[in-house]
């Protein structure tokens, strides 16, 4: 049997420190690298609007007190209040900085991502933040097609969304309302390019509104990987967002009918069935006369057979003079009909007796 007496003492001793550091090789293992006190933790964000399920990075700085970046492998943990972040536990690498990758999901709001690592934190006012969905809007741009309607025509409104940064925010909710008529759906989500539709039916001018969620006020801000590894990076801090609507609107005109006024002459001694009608369209203002139809409604008088066709005259903005030989003696009810350049159509009537 070998009894401790019999080892010498520098095996001993030896063995004794080959202990040592497997023990503390063993415990290094079990606990993580972490930023030594006195660190100071920046955050920067590639993104800080981003439309649902948009995705960006999440850089951590790690300096320690001297100024210098903490040993490779420094564990950084992340959170996040709204979306989620992966990995939520990343290590640093030469230069200090430790990335994780930001989802926004599907819900409306601002995630505020924070980070740590040992005692050090990013402090109070140190937190990323970033608008996702409706909570991200700049503007909404409103417009219709067409602008000017006839009674009861319909008009397709669209709504392009774009976030605080001039992109397309696509599968966000805009809500219509309007001021006249029907909407065939008041409330739309945008498309892969930032636009909503609906559509508008109106007897009366009407302007529609189109509101997107709340509005904010930041700038992007791109971490930087400095070229020594003994020099920190300064990151730019993001602007911290406020709340509000973004919104626009448009506004859908229905057309005023044209005035048509057909005066029939009075027949010429001799020629009872000669008649020289007069005809004056005013139209309003911005909308021009495209077409006009004349029906003379003298079909079979005294016995003749077959009415005259209706007479295609063409625009007429202003007086025209037209004549016309009825079919026989009776009393005939003109009717001159006119299309504007705005689809209205109206018509004006007179009679004539030919004797």
């Amino acid at each position: 049997m070998v009894s401790v007496f019999m080892i010498p003492r520098w095996r001993l001793a030896a063995l004794t420190l080959l202990s040592a550091l497997l023990v503390f090789e063993t415990a290094c293992q079990r606990v993580p690298l972490l930023a030594p006190s006195g660190s100071v933790i920046t955050l920067t964000s590639s993104a800080t609007v981003l439309p649902f399920n948009g995705t960006t990075t999440i850089a951590a700085q790690v300096i320690e007190a001297a100024g210098t970046p903490p040993h490779s492998g420094t564990h950084v943990t992340f959170t996040t209040t709204l979306g989620t972040i992966q990995p939520s536990d990343a290590e640093t690498d030469s230069s200090g900085i430790a990335r994780a990758q930001f989802s926004a999901g599907a819900q409306s709001g601002t995630a505020t991502i924070n980070a740590i690592s040992g005692g050090s934190s990013v402090g109070a006012n140190g937190a990323v933040k970033i608008l996702v969905g409706s909570a991200g809007v700049g503007r909404v741009n409103v417009s219709a097609s067409p602008v000017t309607l006839a009674p009861g025509g319909f008009a397709t409104i669209l709504a392009s969304v774009l976030d605080l940064n001039g992109n397309p925010l696509t599968t966000v909710p805009v809500t219509f309302s309007t001021t006249a008529g029907n909407l065939t759906a008041s409330q739309v989500p945008t498309d892969s390019n930032g636009v909503a539709q609906t559509s508008l039916q109106t007897f009366a001018s009407a302007t529609v509104t189109a509101s997107v969620g709340a509005q904010g006020s930041t700038t992007p801000t791109t971490p930087t990987t400095p070229t020594n590894p003994t020099t920190p990076t300064t990151p730019t801090t993001p602007t911290t967002p406020t709340s509000g609507q973004a919104s626009g609107s448009v506004t859908v005109n229905v057309a005023t009918p044209p005035t048509v006024i057909v005066t029939p002459a009075t027949p010429a001694p001799g020629h009872p069935v000669n008649v020289a009608v007069q005809v004056q369209v005013i139209p309003p203002t911005g909308v021009t006369i495209t077409a006009t139809t004349v029906n003379w409604n003298d079909g079979g008088a005294g016995g003749t057979p077959g009415p005259s066709p209706d007479l295609t005259v063409g625009a007429i903005n202003g007086n025209v003079t037209l004549p016309h030989v009825f079919n026989g003696a009776g009393t005939f009810l003109i009717t001159v009909t006119v299309t504007d350049s705005a689809g209205v159509r109206t018509s004006g009537t007179a009679t004539v007796t030919i004797s």
